[in-house]
């Protein structure tokens, strides 16, 4: 990550590498929701091998570096 980026770029980033991660959990069935009365619980779309377990923490460590310099981009 350069240190060139402004915050507004950094944010974007951010909050696309967000938005990835929000639904790559999705398809694995990692997120956590209520359901409402008569709804059924619906399985995941793949299955949450150990390769796809280490996509999605790279993903994460990649979304927390992003915020980390979103945050010291704008003084936080």
């Amino acid at each position: 990550m350069s240190q060139e980026k402004s915050a507004q770029e950094l944010y974007a980033e951010w909050e696309n590498a967000n938005a990835e991660l929000g639904e790559l959990r999705a398809q694995y069935g990692i997120v956590a929701r209520t359901l409402r009365p008569g709804e059924r619980i619906q399985r995941p779309q793949r299955t949450a091998t150990p390769k796809a377990r280490k996509e999605i923490q790279a993903l994460e460590r990649k979304v927390n570096e992003l915020r980390k310099a979103y945050e010291r981009a704008i003084g936080a």
